[in-house]
C-alpha cells in the first residue's frame, strides 16, 4: 500500500472507530456517557467534528454520549456532499475527456 493509499484510508477508519465506541458502550443517552480519549489525531479530529456539529455532547470532562438523531443527520449530510463531489468529479473528467477527443 502506498503511502497515500495509506493516508486516505486512515480517516474512514477514524470515523469507523469512533462511531463503533459509542455504539459499544450503547452511550446514547447522557446516563450512559462514554469516558472516551481518542487514541489517534484522526480519531481526535472526526471526535471535534461531531461535538462542533452536536451529534456528541461533552456531558463531563472526557465524558461524552452521542446524539442518535443528530449523528445520523450529519452522517447523511456527509455522505449527500461525497456523492455532489463525486458527480462533479465525474463530469469534469467527461468534459475534458470530450475535449481530448474533439482536438
Amino acid at each position: 500500500m502506498s503511502d497515500f493509499s495509506l493516508f486516505a484510508a486512515l480517516p474512514p477508519a477514524a470515523r469507523r472507530r469512533v462511531r463503533r465506541a459509542f455504539q459499544d458502550a450503547g452511550a446514547y443517552s447522557p446516563e450512559k456517557a462514554l469516558a472516551y480519549e481518542p487514541p489517534h489525531r484522526f480519531d481526535r479530529r472526526y471526535l471535534q467534528r461531531l461535538r462542533d456539529y452536536g451529534a456528541v455532547v461533552e456531558v463531563q470532562p472526557g465524558r461524552y454520549y452521542a446524539d442518535a438523531t443528530k449523528l445520523a443527520e450529519y452522517i447523511r449530510k456527509r455522505r449527500h456532499r461525497a456523492f455532489i463531489l463525486a458527480v462533479a468529479a465525474i463530469l469534469a473528467a467527461l468534459m475534458m475527456a470530450k475535449r481530448t477527443l474533439l482536438q
